[in-house]
């Protein structure tokens, strides 16, 4: 994997909701060109990861997948990070550092309202991450579906977009 004081080229890379991705550790491996597989039921929430690093500005980030030919709605969240410095858990592994915590919408869920979750910087050497939250409607029909995530990357028109691949059952 890639260390995040690489600042050679900016990486985003899919996780699953559940890995914890420190502000100052390794980049999680990738799922070398697969998509990330999500599994979910009907009127049930899937969240993942989208891992950034390397020295970028992010202007947003974009779900879309498609289930019986409409959109499945998303909300896209900036993973905001804390400072932990006495640890009082004597089963945590990592130590003081920059832990993930607060989640801070891309647009309001009740006022829907643009919120200032981007741009989102991700400085040299350390990580961010964008928490994509996928619903799968109640009449949406059992079956195996892809889509893509876009990351933007830039601001106005230097914009350059990387799509990832992930596959929902």
């Amino acid at each position: 994997p890639q260390r995040p004081g690489d600042t050679s080229s900016a990486t985003a890379v899919l996780a699953h909701a559940t890995q914890k991705v420190l502000a100052h550790h390794a980049v999680p491996p990738g799922t070398d060109g697969a998509p990330l597989q999500l599994m979910a039921a009907r009127n049930e929430y899937e969240p993942f990861l989208v891992v950034l690093s390397g020295l970028q500005t992010v202007s947003a980030v974009t779900c879309k997948l498609e289930a019986a030919g409409r959109l499945l709605p998303t909300m896209v969240y900036r993973v905001g990070y804390i400072s932990v410095v006495n640890i009082t858990d004597c089963q945590s592994l990592a130590g003081p550092g920059d832990y993930p915590d607060p989640l801070i919408p891309d647009v309001d869920s009740f006022a829907h309202e643009k919120r200032n979750a981007f741009p989102l910087t991700v400085p040299a050497g350390e990580n961010r991450q964008v928490l994509v939250d996928l619903f799968v409607p109640p009449e949406t029909p059992p079956g195996s579906y892809t889509g893509t995530v876009t990351v933007e990357v830039g601001l106005d028109a230097d914009i350059a977009r990387t799509e990832l691949g992930f596959r929902l059952r």
